[in-house]
């Protein structure tokens, strides 16, 4: 018998960028603002470039801003509706600011290349973007790691959402592995992406997945 391929586990030196998804709200715990600094300061650490929604404030500011003083580096995604409208705020210091004509657009430039797509605490936006990359890795059309920031337990109730759909046979319990929670955006957070190993987009996991759910 054919020895089984093993899936391809990243080194830390092999981790180029990521995506992360977070929110603009200034009117959140301080506890979420200091995962987003750590977040930012991690990356430049690991000198992983920060993939984010361009924005100034809430997450999306700190994030940024710790990322740029701790050397690293940040692309900012926006529409050119939300810098019409001044939503933006003039972030200082990106890599690159790219403006896109939609959000659809936005989306996708988001995911460019990335290596890892990362979900800090966030409303609707953020929690939209969490599920259409979960779904777009079920389908096969994404295929790196997925990581949700489970800080103070914010992404309990979701994550006990995603049990129902298993128990009530809407996915299968296979689907866990689409993503991976952790706590903190530490040395945690890497960790958990160079652990995660990418998944080839015919891979009988994908098919599997698809035809099962």
């Amino acid at each position: 018998m054919a020895e089984q391929e093993l899936p391809h586990m990243k080194r830390e030196h092999e981790l180029k960028s990521v995506v992360v998804y977070c929110a603009s709200s200034n009117q959140v715990r301080e506890l979420f603002f200091e995962q987003a600094r750590l977040l930012g300061k991690t990356m430049a650490e690991h000198k992983i470039t920060v993939r984010y929604g361009g924005g100034n404030s809430g997450l999306m500011g700190e994030l940024a801003n710790s990322c740029n003083t701790h050397g690293g580096s940040v692309v900012g995604v926006i529409p050119r509706f939300m810098i019409d409208n001044g939503w933006n705020m003039d972030v200082k210091d990106l890599k690159e600011l790219v403006i896109t004509e939609t959000m659809h657009e936005r989306k996708k430039a988001l995911m460019e290349n990335v290596d890892a797509a990362i979900a800090l605490p966030g409303g609707v936006g953020t929690l939209e973007e969490l599920l259409e990359v979960i779904c777009w890795k079920k389908l096969g059309l994404f295929t790196k790691p997925i990581i949700i920031v489970n800080a103070d337990g914010f992404y309990n109730d979701l994550l006990r959402m995603f049990e129902k759909t298993v128990e009530e046979n809407f996915m299968t319990k296979e689907c866990s592995k689409l993503w991976t929670v952790v706590e903190s955006c530490g040395q945690e957070i890497i960790d958990a992406i160079v652990q995660t190993p990418d998944i080839e987009p015919g891979s009988t996991f994908v098919h599997e997945l698809v035809l099962k759910s």
